[in-house]
């Protein structure tokens, strides 16, 4: 698969419905299929809801998400598992998006992200992510190509960027790059992610995140499984919620707004 070069359209965000995406030269885009929708964590009343645009910087209604410090999912994410060499319990709300984008594909997943108040530094928070899932006989599973995270410990906002993977031990070639500070330039305002990607088994698979009308990287690889597909969530997602200092019921609410999600399809 040969990777396109990019040349960026209007970044601008405040107002507008959506951001201008990149010419390839004569490559347009449409929506991509998405195959199934579902809701992953913690289902409370609070937990995902449609609401007004508290800025008044996109208008309509927006999607607000709420985690409360012991929020549990229903998948057992308050039971300590290994993850990354530590034993953490996990807490969620998220929407899952199964697409229709497999290996040859290309396209971008688009979604403006508010987050008006501080993240809780001692825990780490994934806002967004892109996955490679597949599914062989009765087993199911998805794992991270690109997400936006918050550092443990630190005010670091990074993207976070890896190669397919077919477990959670499986070593494999990643990447993180600085994006912003969670206690000033990435809180109350709509910051822009936009990731575009080149679906492939090989070398010549791409992720290149654009944060803002900035492109932060392009991460090369082997992305995708011949069997998987591309796989979307969107929400707050977090590790180590045992390791806070009073416990996982501890943990400060955290809020994160998402609008005008796209899911594209290059052609």
């Amino acid at each position: 698969m040969k990777r396109r070069e990019f040349v960026f359209g209007s970044t601008a965000i405040v107002g507008a419905a959506s951001v201008g995406l990149p010419s390839w030269g004569q490559t347009t885009y449409r929506t991509a299929r998405i195959t199934k929708k579902r809701r992953s964590g913690t289902d409370k009343a609070y937990s995902h809801k449609r609401v007004k645009d508290p800025t008044g910087a996109i208008g309509g209604r927006v999607e607000r998400f709420e985690l409360r410090g012991g929020d549990c999912s229903r998948n057992s994410d308050c039971t300590a598992r290994l993850l990354n060499g530590r034993m953490v319990t996990r807490a969620r709300t998220e929407e899952v998006w199964d697409t229709n984008l497999r290996k040859g594909d290309s396209g971008a997943f688009r979604y403006p992200l508010y987050l008006p108040y501080n993240v809780v530094p001692s825990v780490g928070t994934t806002l967004g992510q892109v996955l490679s899932a597949y599914q062989r006989g009765n087993d199911y599973d998805s794992f991270p190509l690109f997400s936006v995270d918050t550092e443990r410990d630190r005010n670091r906002v990074y993207a976070a960027l890896s190669q397919v993977r077919t477990n959670e031990s499986q070593r494999v070639r990643t990447s993180d790059h600085t994006i912003g500070d969670k206690r000033r330039n990435m809180l109350d305002r709509w910051i822009d992610v936009t990731v575009y990607f080149g679906l492939s088994t090989g070398s010549d698979g791409f992720i290149t995140p654009v944060i803002d009308g900035k492109q932060i990287t392009t991460f090369t690889g082997p992305n995708i499984l011949d069997d998987g597909y591309l796989e979307i969530r969107y929400g707050i997602y977090q590790t180590g919620t045992n390791q806070f200092s009073g416990g996982a019921t501890a943990v400060s609410t955290q809020v994160a707004y998402y609008a005008n999600l796209q899911v594209l399809r290059a052609s």
